[in-house]
């Protein structure tokens, strides 16, 4: 419950900068590290966007001009925190089921577990996009990449049943 859970800092590239720019796969690796037991760590800047490369590039100053920030990461990872701050006791001490973990199709299905509260996490890893049976629309929290049933390349849903 106390792991201190890092993606990057000032002595690594960003975390944008590892997903070559692609900001729907920098999301998609978030949304998984905030199911996940301990503390998600934001290395400043990471919610607006900014990237860089090994030091002294992951060590860049902060953008603090809002037209210069990636304001749709920001409200991102508002609506992540509200997730995480919503769940806290199912994600924090709740069991882990893996549902599904597909090394063909890509796809990652795990379950938060606690006190009668799911908490699913669908994750498309592959190059494909991969049909759901189920999207459950009245429970999803956070999606990205998903429209009729198919959840794109670095789309994920996380949706909560009680």
């Amino acid at each position: 419950e106390v792991m201190f859970n890092v993606l990057d800092s000032h002595d690594t590239p960003r975390l944008l900068t590892v997903c070559k720019d692609d900001a729907d796969l920098m999301r998609q690796t978030e949304a998984f590290t905030y199911l996940q037991k301990g503390s998600p760590c934001v290395y400043y800047g990471d919610e607006v966007g900014i990237d860089g490369h090994d030091d002294p590039d992951c060590r860049k100053c902060m953008v603090w001009d809002p037209k210069k920030q990636d304001q749709e990461m920001l409200h991102f990872f508002q609506k992540l925190i509200a997730l995480r701050q919503k769940y806290a006791d199912v994600i924090s001490k709740g069991d882990t089921d893996w549902r599904t973990v597909d090394d063909i199709t890509g796809l990652v299905h795990l379950v938060r577990k606690y006190h009668g509260t799911h908490v699913h996490g669908v994750f498309n890893l592959g190059e494909k996009p991969v049909a759901l049976r189920h999207t459950h629309k009245d429970e999803i929290a956070l999606k990205q990449g998903l429209a009729d049933k198919q959840l794109a390349p670095n789309g994920f849903l996380i949706y909560v049943k009680k």
